[in-house]
């Protein structure tokens, strides 16, 4: 594999002052945005588009006798974004009904995919496309959307995921049986069911008498994994992984016959989501009872299932906040290998929760208040969904109790040092300098072998798009320099992302006049 060493000296230099996991004054002045289109609202799905803005679902009672799905857009300081919807706002109402929506994915091609439940005349998964300004996409599904029922009963598509093809991957629940079931569909880029998944386009599975599916990945070979629980009336309720090959059949080298149960504690164990690491590796993150509460849970599996024990040991760890109901929500993995994890704490009221683990499952402890962060909004409060900014900023969204239930979105500093664990016998170089830059120019010094392609993005320290400078072709050689010519900047701190097929690399620098 073609390595990019850059050289981040200035950044960790810069980072070794402070603590991270604090709310960044510059996004909305204090870190927090509330938005409350409705009365009782909810904030599901937080994800990040390459320009910066960020992408908040949810959804809410916009109209009359219905809920409906949301989708804002802001720039990345946290303003609305005008251009898309009716002033960064987009509201979805498929047939008059109700309308639920808990997850989005977004397109490489600008395109945003909604993926909930309709409950109306028409019943099932609920799967809506939105062109890049906000506007339903009519050449999706029936007129913006694809509603797929599973049986009788209702049926909630609680994740997305797309794959390298295109195709749209649903999971959730249908109730169209005696019991609860794990459902899972896949449909064409146009939103028609994928036949060749199943012979019919969906999936049933079972695997005790109550089953949920609430996170779904799909690897780089095309198979796909559901993180959820199995509940069983006599042996209480398990979390579940189950893994699935790419025509819908389950993979019976993943588990047993394509399943993974496992009971954490004596009572309810129970994952929401997962995320895959580049090696194959899932990490899947709930919660569990600890005996008197519940706790934050945090499992890291290897490709074939089995508990990763090089993670704390036995493969999880289980991490409260202060005695009371703790919930992890979601996951993702920082360019630096950390492992950052959202949800809710309880502290008499709930809170926004982040916590940040080392790649071994030690807390990490430059994060927070020993590698924990609650922040009280309200009375009710929870992550649902964390993402990253360029520039490393930590965005979450979800929903806070403040007279009624509003949406939130919240900005922390996060300290990533991305590349590092490249740097080897290299690290006391400096990546750019002059700094502070009092002039026109900026030089880069790199690492990099083989020849690639390389691109300088400049942002600023809110993480909005600035420009693009001087693309060029870094010649096949260990080491070498590149001068960039700013455009006029005000004094202030900025952020230069270097990117190439491998990778990503920031830098921070101040201007001063």
């Amino acid at each position: 594999m073609n390595k990019l060493l850059l050289l981040p000296f200035l950044f960790v230099f810069l980072q070794s002052f402070s603590q991270y996991g604090v709310l960044d004054g510059d996004f909305d002045a204090d870190g927090l945005l509330l938005l409350d289109p409705a009365a009782t609202d909810y904030g599901q799905e937080i994800v990040v588009q390459p320009d910066g803005k960020i992408l908040l679902a949810g959804y809410g009672p916009f109209g009359v006798n219905s809920l409906d799905y949301y989708c804002y857009r802001l720039f990345p300081d946290g303003s609305l974004d005008p251009s898309f919807g009716n002033n960064g706002l987009a509201v979805i109402d498929i047939n008059g009904g109700v309308n639920e929506c808990y997850a989005m994915v977004l397109q490489p091609d600008g395109k945003i995919l909604l993926g909930g439940a309709i409950h109306n005349t028409a019943t099932g998964f609920c799967v809506v496309r939105l062109n890049a300004n906000g506007t339903l996409d009519g050449s999706f599904g029936n007129g913006g959307a694809a509603i797929v029922a599973f049986g009788d009963g209702p049926d909630f598509a609680y994740d997305l995921a797309l794959q390298a093809d295109g195709k749209i991957v649903a999971a959730g629940i249908t109730a169209g049986g005696l019991d609860l079931d794990i459902a899972l569909l896949r449909l064409n880029t146009n939103g028609t069911l994928d036949t060749s998944f199943s012979f019919d386009g969906k999936v049933i599975t079972s695997i005790a008498d109550d089953d949920w599916a609430q996170g779904v990945a799909v690897s780089a070979n095309g198979k796909i994994t559901v993180a959820g629980s199995a509940q069983d009336t006599f042996n209480g309720t398990s979390t579940a992984l189950i893994r699935y090959n790419a025509d819908g059949t389950l993979d019976n080298s993943f588990g047993v016959n394509g399943v993974v149960e496992t009971d954490f504690s004596d009572g309810v164990d129970e994952f929401h989501e997962l995320t895959l690491s580049d090696n194959g590796e899932i990490i899947a993150v709930g919660a569990s009872w600890n005996g008197s509460s519940t706790d934050m849970l945090v499992a890291r599996f290897l490709a074939d299932g089995s508990p990763d024990n090089s993670f704390s040991f036995d493969g999880f760890v289980e991490s409260d906040f202060n005695g009371g109901t703790d919930r992890a929500w979601s996951v993702l993995i920082q360019p630096d290998n950390k492992i950052l994890v959202g949800g809710k704490a309880t502290f008499g009221a709930e809170r926004l929760a982040l916590i940040r683990y080392a790649w071994d499952g030690s807390l990490d402890n430059t994060f927070g208040t020993n590698g924990k962060v609650n922040t009280q909004v309200g009375t009710n409060d929870e992550l649902i969904s964390i993402a990253l900014q360029p520039g490393g900023k930590i965005v979450g969204g979800g929903t806070v109790t403040d007279g009624d239930k509003d949406l939130v979105v919240a900005r922390y500093t996060s300290g990533i040092v991305v590349g590092m664990d490249e740097l080897h016998s290299e690290e006391g170089r400096t990546m750019v300098y002059p700094n502070p830059v009092t002039g026109t120019s900026l030089t880069v010094d790199y690492v990099i072998n083989p020849s690639e392609q390389a691109t300088f993005d400049l942002y600023s320290a809110t993480g909005q798009f600035i420009g693009r400078l001087n693309p060029s072709q870094l010649e096949a050689n260990t080491q070498g320099q590149l001068t960039l010519h700013l455009p006029t900047l005000a004094e202030g701190s900025y952020i230069l992302c270097l990117s190439t097929v491998d990778g990503v690399v920031y830098a921070t620098f101040i201007v001063v006049r």
